[in-house]
């Protein structure tokens, strides 16, 4: 026990007002807590206990309420979790309930008080059982938000053959099928939904992802701003119209531009009310720096990969790194990251406001938001002015134009584009090194021979992603299928390349009468590099104005020659700094045309480009994209510059 007295005397309190209630006295109950209130009304367990009786008395929305109090003080209290785990099950919310059941499951009990909660309170699969949903549903939630989306997909459809009424399931029946690939699936079963419920803005804003991701940006655009108009208010439903607006080009621009303005309007209004009255205040000379990471994409995937690197090779005597982690799980990646972090923080249960306290009180000196215009997070908490730098890493859409973000990391790539595009408020430090540095691909095996000398022709490859396959793609790639004669382009290195998807992308370049150039790599499996397209190719081509990342370095790892094509967006020049770092700067491109010359110049010589071939693996490792060590001191050193300049 402790041995504050005011302590013990408050834990008295609690054990008198436990056995009020144990007892059923429900009035002497409140009574001790009415008391009492004022004077522990900072202390989360009195406000469950409060909560307790308010549930008593039938009125189970001010007990949500008061357990959401307690739940911001301290959010690693297991007994408040367990009660809002059935409070939201019980009144309906199964998908709450469901993730505080969760949460609940890595927090400890209360060290002096284990009988907190009455039985029925903190028994969650008593209140499933009672709950309207079945098991399908809840099964179907727990495994998307574990990302294991076919199996999610089985469990609603299950749960609709049961409750075709569920609303939510369908949704979530839609989301899940956009994941897996399935878009045309996706649109009929969210087009039915949304016929019945014409005022649920999800339905347009999910529909315009599986759009895009169809390439189909006409309808997608279209779909952004009915969304939008639908629930302009909503930070979340904009944030997941950027996650697609981003891919649009030419006059569809302005969709994103719109969005984002409004967001940052929002954005704005709510960085008011969350921003904490406490100063920041400078640490002392010799203090480490104090760097935050936001991120909601550690899961998998390029944003791991990338900065894995800067986490292993941090100097813990100058700084100080915790990484904040807003996505509820993850895979082997996600493990990968948590287990090599300084220091780590899950915070999906943590609101803006009490994130902005937290991240203050720290002391925090540089915040790295990794989420930016995206779904699940943290654009409010940078705009809230916590740190004295606020910036991010990697591509759009994190930082350029976000509200509260100051500085924008750039390297002698993307440097130009980032100055034309600042907002207001932002400016440029360079890092001497690369954006992007990766381990040795060590899982991809061994290069193979050039595929132009047994084929007879040049063989192009090409990621399949539909929302990549933007109209000066498709120029430039037909430019190059023109110019080169014989030439054919292979479009894979993805699973599930559905045939519907196929006859899309052929229409694309009906036009430019090349659709009869392009093959498709059958189906591989979807989580790990696939060797067999890279050693069956002979040059990689990029997508604009949205380049790819780690496809581009994996090409290089094969001995791919990889072209790209300047854009005048940050996600239009990742190509060129990647290339940049790799020490293959001829193969970028000022422009489309300049990226056809290139192409033409490339083939032209078919055992150079062999020699090209055997060499470029060994360039590639010993190239800065590879030195991770040298790349991460440089970006630290970047970080340091940036604070510095704050501080004078």
């Amino acid at each position: 026990m402790t041995d504050d007295p005011d302590y013990e005397a408050y834990l008295d309190t609690l054990q008198e007002i436990i056995d009020l209630q144990s007892a059923g006295d429900l009035t002497g109950a409140v009574n001790l807590i009415s008391s009492n209130l004022a004077k522990y009304a900072d202390k989360p367990e009195m406000l469950l206990l409060t909560a307790v009786c308010s549930y008593r008395q039938n009125n189970a929305g001010q007990a949500i309420e008061l357990c959401e109090q307690a739940h911001k003080i301290d959010p690693e209290n297991q007994e408040v979790v367990d009660s809002l785990a059935v409070l939201k099950v019980i009144t309906g919310s199964v998908s709450d309930g469901l993730y505080y059941a969760k949460l609940a499951t890595t927090l400890s009990p209360h060290p002096y008080l284990p009988d907190l909660l009455p039985p029925d309170f903190s028994n969650f699969f008593h209140a499933l059982r009672t709950a309207a949903p079945s098991r399908h549903f809840l099964d179907g939630l727990y495994l998307f938000n574990g990302r294991q989306f076919n199996d999610a997909a089985k469990e609603f459809r299950a749960e609709l053959s049961l409750n075709p009424g569920n609303a939510d399931a369908v949704k979530k029946l839609g989301h899940a099928l956009i994941y897996i690939g399935e878009q045309d699936e996706a649109i009929k079963t969210l087009a039915v939904y949304g016929d019945a419920h014409a005022d649920d803005p999800d339905v347009p804003s999910l529909m315009a992802l599986a759009n895009c991701r169809l390439g189909n940006f006409d309808e997608a655009a279209r779909l952004c701003r009915e969304a939008a108009a639908l629930a302009p208010e909503s930070l979340d439903n904009l944030m997941r119209i950027l996650e697609t607006a981003q891919f649009f080009e030419g006059e569809l621009a302005a969709v994103y531009k719109e969005i984002t303005a409004a967001a940052a309007v929002i954005i704005g209004k709510k960085a008011e009310d969350a921003a904490t009255d406490e100063e920041y205040r400078p640490k002392d000379f010799d203090e480490p720096i104090s760097i935050a990471m936001i991120s909601n994409s550690l899961h998998g995937g390029d944003q791991h990969t990338f900065l894995l690197p800067m986490i292993e090779n941090i100097d813990k005597r100058a700084f100080e790194l915790t990484v904040f982690q807003q996505s509820p799980t993850g895979g082997p990646a996600f493990q990968e990251f948590k287990s090599k972090s300084p220091n780590w923080r899950r915070i999906v249960d943590v609101d803006d406001e009490v994130l902005a306290m937290i991240l203050t009180r720290q002391r925090t000196d540089i915040l790295i938001d990794l989420c930016g215009f995206s779904t699940n997070g943290r654009a409010v908490v940078s705009a809230a002015s916590v740190a004295p730098v606020v910036t991010s890493l990697l591509h759009e859409p994190y930082g350029l134009k976000a509200p509260g973000v100051n500085v924008i990391i750039s390297d002698a790539a993307t440097a130009d584009v980032d100055a034309r595009n600042l907002g207001d408020g932002q400016r440029i430090v360079r890092t001497e090194g690369g954006l992007f540095a990766l381990r040795p691909i060590v899982l991809m095996g061994d290069v193979g021979p050039l595929p132009a000398h047994a084929n007879g022709h040049v063989t192009f490859g090409a990621q399949c992603s539909a929302q990549h396959i933007s109209p000066s793609t498709v120029r430039m790639w037909s430019g190059i299928l023109n110019a080169v004669d014989g030439s054919r382009l292979v479009l894979g290195n993805t699973a599930n390349i559905s045939n519907a998807l196929r006859e899309k992308i052929h229409a694309k370049f009906a036009d430019a009468g090349v659709a009869d150039k392009i093959d498709f790599q059958q189906s591989i499996t979807a989580d790990s590099p696939d060797s067999s397209f890279f050693n069956g190719i002979d040059i990689f081509l990029d997508s604009t104005p949205v380049n790819g990342t780690m496809t581009l370095c994996q090409a290089l790892w094969m001995g791919v020659p990889v072209i790209t094509a300047k854009a005048d967006r940050r996600s239009g020049v990742i190509g060129a700094s990647i290339l940049t770092s790799a020490g293959q700067s001829d193969w970028i491109g000022e422009d489309v045309d300049d990226a056809i010359r290139i192409a033409v110049a490339l083939t032209g010589d078919l055992d150079a480009l062999s020699v090209k071939r055997e060499n470029l693996r060994d360039a590639t490792n010993a190239s800065a994209l590879m030195d991770v060590t040298g790349n991460s001191k440089k970006m630290y050193a970047a970080l340091k510059s940036a604070l510095e300049s704050v501080r004078n």
